[in-house]
């Protein structure tokens, strides 16, 4: 059994000092003072503790990719986002890939280190990515139940999928994939009214995608001047939908991070990085801002790693520390539906740990009892 001395421990509810976490066998097995019986003890030095941070959406960054099929490239983008504290990540793709999907089934049989938590799909083909009318004028399909079905035989780890409440049939197949245990989220819509958004709630979407991005807000009726909520604030004011967030201080500056934090809590959103599979800096005049596929919108390009995201939503919100913490933590733990055993330093709990400096800066990494980071 080993032990944690000296640390700021945050559960991540309250912070807890002059207490040790013991942890065994990848568990976490007791949180009290002066824990007696252990063979290994790692020194915090009087810094915080955090739970393991949790990456729900990520396509890889700095040079390192999720979606490259190649078991080594997977096992190198583990190595390099638990350097910055992640200890769960759910790997994401535009699209289910097969391919994909069969690596991290044989990487998710693995008991200790960085865990795999099952692939995350934004839409479930390149077709039907925002819909009409911005398809470039192809006619989209319907959604299709027996096409999900066939999709679940034959990747059974994808475990979170995103859907355009605008296109018929998003609410049986948002149905059908919360029947299998795989969490749905709206994601790269059309403008999406209240009516079809609250259809896909009513049958267990439980989140939007990466909030104010690749999403249309408040739309008005042209024949009465009404103005209705859209996407936008239909995540804002309806509790049972997560906002996930991109807080690196440019996608969502401090005060539209306040903004999401007084409407949604802490307990309604969570921090991801979606950073994209390839090495800064940019190239000499490379623009930072491209355009986006949804008319008059723009996209910014981002790599930045989670443990950043951390430092920036701090730093440029008000939001306390704590609940920062939270929202890369327990927060997405609860928006999968693993907060039974992750997210939290809690007595039965896997034993992921961040050790941060005051700074926020990551010094130390434990995932499911492996030491991946040393305390520097």
């Amino acid at each position: 059994m080993k032990k944690i001395v000296n640390a700021k421990v945050i559960t991540p509810y309250r912070f807890l000092e002059g207490y040790e976490v013991a942890y065994e066998n990848g568990k976490i097995v007791k949180i009290d003072k002066n824990i007696d019986g252990c063979d290994e003890i790692i020194d915090a030095r009087g810094m915080m503790l955090s739970p393991g941070f949790i990456d729900l959406h990520v396509h890889g960054g700095g040079g390192y990719s999720f979606v490259e099929e190649s078991d080594k490239a997977i096992r190198h983008a583990l190595d390099e986002v638990v350097r910055h504290g992640v200890t769960a990540v759910m790997p994401s793709h535009m699209v289910p890939v097969k391919a994909l999907g069969d690596i991290f089934e044989e990487i998710m049989k693995e008991n200790t280190g960085p865990e795999i938590l099952g692939m995350h799909s934004e839409c479930i083909d390149w077709i039907y990515i925002y819909g009409e009318p911005c398809n470039e004028g192809k006619t989209v399909p319907d959604y299709d139940v027996a096409v999900c079905e066939k999709m679940l035989e034959e990747i059974p780890v994808l475990k979170r999928v995103g859907i355009d409440p605008c296109i018929k049939g998003a609410a049986d197949i948002t149905r059908y994939f919360v029947s299998k245990g795989v969490t749905v989220s709206i994601s790269h819509c059309g403008p999406a009214d209240y009516e079809q958004v609250m259809r896909c709630v009513e049958a267990g979407a439980n989140s939007a995608t990466h909030l104010y991005t690749g999403m249309f807000g408040f739309y008005r009726d042209e024949n009465t001047g009404e103005r209705f909520p859209g996407l936008i604030e239909d995540c804002l004011t309806e509790p049972d939908l997560y906002a996930e967030v991109i807080g690196n201080g440019k996608h969502l500056t401090g005060k539209m991070l306040d903004l999401i934090y007084q409407n949604k809590g802490v307990n309604g959103m969570y921090l991801v990085t979606d950073a994209a599979s390839r090495k800064e800096p940019f190239e000499k005049g490379e623009p930072m801002v491209v355009p986006n596929r949804l008319p008059n919108r723009i996209s910014i390009k981002t790599m930045a790693p989670l443990d950043y995201i951390v430092q920036q939503t701090y730093k440029c919100s008000n939001i306390p520390l704590i609940d920062v913490i939270r929202m890369a933590t327990l927060t997405p733990a609860q928006v999968i539906n693993v907060d039974d055993h992750k997210g939290k330093i809690c007595e039965g709990y896997d034993a992921d740990f961040v050790l941060l400096d005051d700074k926020l800066c990551v010094k130390g990494v434990i995932a499911r009892g492996k030491t991946c980071k040393s305390l520097d």
